[in-house]
């Protein structure tokens, strides 16, 4: 039982019933995940994220930082969007399931240095994500199943409609369309559990007696919440899943190092930049990568659309992108 906001967040996985495009080849690129924060006080959404790998710690992270942080720069993206997104803040504790990407070091580290307490469900007895699994089964009847290219929940349901011929969605078009949607329609309408209160309004009159807490530095929660890994400098730089990054901080690192020792190196789904531990100024040093058409990419959306390329007979594109 909860009684404010931000006392208990329940965090979970779904593929999307819908299959999207490559924006530059128009190829079908297969079914989006989307992993979704949702405070179970005022059944807000917190976070979201959308992503084409299988679930995994790296999405785990992202969509808690975008959970914890103000979203009036997120919401810049979508001028469509009409309605304040009030949810942000600390939680007390996050409620997974036994999933292997929560379990994760990378993850674990991440919620010890912010102080969020992780409730894992008993082995064998899975506690039931009630209200984030109802959100799910609201989006698809609510919008997911409207879009070209839906695959619907099951065979009857779809019948002999063609989704991949009807397939036009690219990602972006995506969540410009589910951030409106959960924004201007889900946030604002009246919700049996609440009393017929909508959880903007739920999360607003709880908001005027609580005090949210957030981190003290927003600008490191990316480094925070980041995968965590350890490389050797070379004269080059350093490679980071076959994408390369240097600096001339970096190179003077490398100087200061032992022989084939290792630094410590956080890094996200956007491509354009690590952080790489300075252990003589206990500092991360931001390492932008060398290719700069990476800048602003996701990894996992730039390995999709070469391996739909490959699969298509276009050009290899497994080179490494490190000279």
């Amino acid at each position: 039982m909860v009684s404010h906001i931000l006392e208990r967040w329940e965090i979970d996985h779904t593929p999307l019933d819908v299959l999207l495009v490559d924006e530059e080849t128009g190829l079908v690129i297969g079914r989006p995940f989307m992993t979704v924060v949702v405070d179970k006080f005022s059944r807000m959404v917190m976070g979201y994220l959308l992503h084409l790998a299988a679930p995994n710690t790296e999405s785990v992270l992202r969509v808690i930082e975008r959970a914890i942080r103000p979203k009036t720069d997120l919401l810049q993206r979508f001028p469509k969007v009409k309605n304040e997104w009030r949810a942000h803040g600390m939680p007390a504790r996050i409620v997974p399931d036994n999933a292997a990407e929560f379990h994760a070091d990378d993850l674990a580290e991440g919620f010890d240095d912010l102080g969020i307490e992780i409730l894992y469900p008993p082995s064998r007895a899975p506690e039931k994500k009630g209200t984030v699994e109802r959100f799910f089964s609201t989006q698809n009847l609510g919008l997911i199943h409207n879009l070209p290219g839906t695959t619907f929940s099951n065979i009857q349901q779809r019948g002999d409609y063609d989704s991949e011929k009807h397939a036009c969605f690219t990602l972006v078009q995506l969540e410009a369309a589910v951030v409106k949607w959960i924004v201007d329609g889900y946030h604002q309408t009246p919700h049996r559990g609440l009393n017929k209160k909508t959880p903007a309004q739920a999360w607003l009159d709880d908001e005027k007696q609580h005090l949210i807490r957030l981190p003290v530095d927003l600008d490191a929660l990316e480094c925070i919440l980041a995968r965590r890994c350890a490389v050797k400098v070379h004269h080059y730089g350093i490679e980071v899943g076959t994408i390369g990054y240097h600096s001339s901080e970096l190179a003077q690192l490398r100087m200061r190092l032992k022989p084939d020792e290792k630094v410590s190196v956080r890094f996200r789904d956007e491509a354009g930049h690590v952080w790489v531990h300075d252990r003589f100024m206990n500092v991360f040093l931001q390492v932008p990568v060398k290719d700069k058409r990476m800048i602003g990419k996701s990894r996992e959306l730039w390995k999709a659309a070469q391996k739909a390329l490959r699969e298509a007979g276009g050009v290899a594109a497994d080179r490494k992108l490190t000279q």
